[in-house]
This record gives C-alpha cells, sequence and structure tokens, in this order.
C-alpha cells in the first residue's frame, strides 16, 4: 500500500485526502473535548494527538453526517457514499483491514467493526455502532496489547486465505440496500463524535 495514510479522529487510519486536514489548538473539536466537564482518559489522548499534530478531522463529513441525520433523503445518503467512495477509492478490504489490524489506537470496538464489515455481519450490527459513546473509538495504545495486535492481524490473515481480495468500495455498494449500516459506517469511520447530541 504506497498511499499516505492518516490517523483521524475515530481512531482509524485512512487514506490521506482532501476532506481531512490536522486539527488544530484554535479548533472547535479541540475546544469541545477540552470544554467537557465529563472528560475521559482517552480525551487527554485525542488532545495529546492533536497537540503533537498527528490527528486529523473532516468539517466536511461532519456535516454531511449532520444533514442526513437531518433528512436521509436519497441525495444526503448518495452524498455519504460519494465521499467513502473519495476517501476509501483504490483501496482493497484487505489492506484496509491491515491498516486497522495494526493500529493501536484503534479500540477493540473499532476493529469489530471492521469485521463486521468484512463478513457481511454489519447489516446485524450496526446499530450498536450509532449508540456507541464517542471517546469508544480510541484507544491509548497501551491498552492494545502485543498479543491482541497479533490475534487482529491472525484474524485477518484467516479471512484472506481463500481468495477473499475484495475492493473496499463493493463492499460498501453491497450496504447500499439497506441504508443504516451504510450511514453507521460514515459516522463511526469518519466522523468526530455523537456525543452531546452533535448530531441530533
Amino acid at each position: 500500500m504506497s498511499k499516505e495514510m492518516i490517523l483521524v479522529s475515530s481512531g482509524f487510519i485512512i487514506p490521506s485526502n482532501r476532506l481531512f486536514s490536522v486539527v488544530t489548538k484554535d479548533t472547535t473539536y479541540r475546544n469541545s473535548i477540552l470544554s467537557k466537564k465529563n472528560g475521559t482518559g482517552k480525551d487527554v489522548i485525542l488532545d495529546e494527538l492533536i497537540k503533537a499534530g498527528t490527528l486529523n478531522s473532516s468539517a466536511t463529513c461532519n456535516d454531511l453526517y449532520a444533514a442526513y441525520v437531518h433528512d436521509s433523503s436519497a441525495d444526503n445518503l448518495l452524498n455519504l457514499v460519494d465521499t467513502i467512495a473519495e476517501v476509501f477509492k483504490g483501496l482493497s478490504l484487505k489492506d484496509f483491514m491491515m491498516t486497522q489490524a495494526k493500529n493501536t489506537y484503534l479500540s477493540p470496538l473499532g476493529f469489530k467493526l471492521c469485521m463486521d464489515l468484512a463478513t457481511d455481519k454489519l447489516h446485524k450490527t450496526y446499530r450498536e455502532y450509532l449508540v456507541s459513546p464517542s471517546f469508544f473509538r480510541v484507544a491509548k495504545p497501551s491498552e492494545i496489547s502485543s498479543d491482541e495486535i497479533a490475534a487482529r492481524i491472525s484474524s485477518v490473515e484467516k479471512l484472506f486465505t481463500n481468495s477473499y481480495h475484495l475492493n473496499f468500495l463493493t463492499v460498501i455498494a453491497g450496504m447500499m440496500a439497506d441504508k443504516g449500516p451504510l450511514a453507521a459506517f460514515f459516522q463511526y469511520v469518519l466522523t468526530d463524535s455523537n456525543r452531546g447530541g452533535m448530531y441530533g
């Protein structure tokens, strides 16, 4: 995989693209983290990543998802699909999965989303991702053991042993019949937060 990759506020690592930029100390996103009365240790990790200049965010993705929540029309759904296509174009599902398997900032719940996506279970499980607090999405690297990383890598390798080489966008296209899983994927992976009623 030759594309430059970036860490985003969901804890996922995605291809660098025009929609995402580094979160700076003056952004609304950082201010919302610091102003939380009931912050968590994960907020501290996010703030450390922001100070280090390694966390990325997309106001466009936040706005598109907010528009979809307000009006789940076909046009707003297509905006989500087009954005996913732009962000993940040219990326194989295997590359996406292996990148996340090695990602020490990705929470166990985030990796479960990856496995549900790859094994066509997201249409059954997507609601748990929609209601999960945003601070469940990012892990402290010290929370993810080397054994857990090895187990993640092994599970991805097993998944792809039988020529399971799908294009990432083929998998996303398969979710078009049921907009819930697609919207859940978009919200969980590409937006900043669902805490504090940001989307509804």
